[in-house]
């Protein structure tokens, strides 16, 4: 892991979080909010850990129905005022991951995935949308559960790439064939 100048302490690594939560327009779980705040060489899990307890118990950080975390009003007043206090190009960095991770919900937002079991069979369900209009859809027969969830797991995970490769496929010219 790189360097960016984080101290390793609790009192920088509430900054840190803070700051995090203050760049995220989403609730993010515990474990992808401690991707993103884990950044630097310097900064390790127990630090973590006990500084996010602690900014919990603060109430400067709150979590809803499915345990994600959000920042407070308290703590995004508080994210303003430590900016400063972050190195600049550990600032940067966070910056970088955390507009990649906000893409990345913004996309799943975009994806849905159902499993239909009906007299007819087991079907796996994807579709696909920009936020407003469906862009691509596929039902197929999934063979068991076990199927159906990898069919779920990998359209979500490589939806893009599987959206490009058919209005390739179905757009190509093949000499009139």
């Amino acid at each position: 892991m790189p360097r960016y100048g984080f101290s390793g302490q609790i009192s920088d690594m509430k900054k840190l979080i803070i700051y995090t939560l203050g760049l995220l327009p989403d609730p993010i779980g515990r474990d992808e909010l401690q991707v993103l705040t884990l950044i630097d060489d310097n900064a390790n899990y127990f630090v973590f850990a006990d500084a996010l307890g602690s900014l919990i118990e603060a109430e400067q950080i709150l979590t809803d129905e499915n345990n994600s975390l959000y920042i407070s009003q308290a703590g995004a007043d508080n994210a303003a005022v430590v900016e400063k206090e972050l190195p600049s190009s550990l600032r940067r960095a966070l910056r970088e991951s955390a507009a990649l991770w906000t893409e990345r919900q913004k996309l799943n937002r975009c994806i849905s995935v159902n499993v239909d079991n009906n007299q007819d069979g087991l079907y796996f369900e994807g579709s696909f949308t920009d936020g407003k209009c469906l862009l691509f859809s596929l039902r197929m027969i999934a063979g068991n559960e076990k199927q159906a969830g990898i069919l779920c797991k990998n359209f979500k995970k490589n939806i893009e790439e599987i959206y490009q490769i058919n209005i390739e496929l179905l757009t190509a010219d093949n000499g009139g064939q």
